[in-house]
């Protein structure tokens, strides 16, 4: 059985993080977890891999991304002022635009491309871009 959205969008911050070089220790600060469930969410993470791993737009070089630094959650608010503070984040990217372009084709939460989903989605509408789900990978 797949995890339920919310655990799946938590394991995919993780596992970013994890990316980021952060460690479980710094990672269950962050996300206000204990050790052993980073560890549980970063396993459910590659069982269950992000869009980038699927198919689809390439996922934008992230090396070069202005929000590899920055603090994941401010990226998946639901609060306008601190998606505002994201999409500034996102506004001198040097890979917006292909960051933009992965999120339009995928059903991905949070800020991409210096756009919320709910802006995500008129732009979808607006070129008939219909987003698909992230599905699994088998292993």
């Amino acid at each position: 059985m797949a995890p339920k959205p919310a655990t799946l969008a938590k394991a995919h911050r993780a596992a970013r993080l994890a990316d980021l070089g952060r460690t479980h220790h710094e990672i269950a600060t962050t996300l206000h977890l204990t050790p052993k469930t980073v560890e549980n969410l970063l396993a459910i993470a590659r069982r269950y891999p992000t869009p980038a791993a699927v198919q689809g737009p390439a996922f934008p070089d992230t090396s070069r991304a202005a929000c590899r630094d920055a603090d994941t959650e401010m990226f998946m608010s639901d609060h306008r002022v601190i998606q505002n503070d994201a999409k500034k984040i996102c506004a001198s990217c040097p890979v917006l635009d292909a960051c933009l372009e992965y999120a339009l084709h995928w059903q991905l939460d949070g800020v991409w491309g210096g756009h919320s989903r709910a802006q995500r989605r008129a732009i979808q509408e607006e070129r008939g871009i219909v987003p698909q789900p992230v599905h699994r990978v088998a292993a």
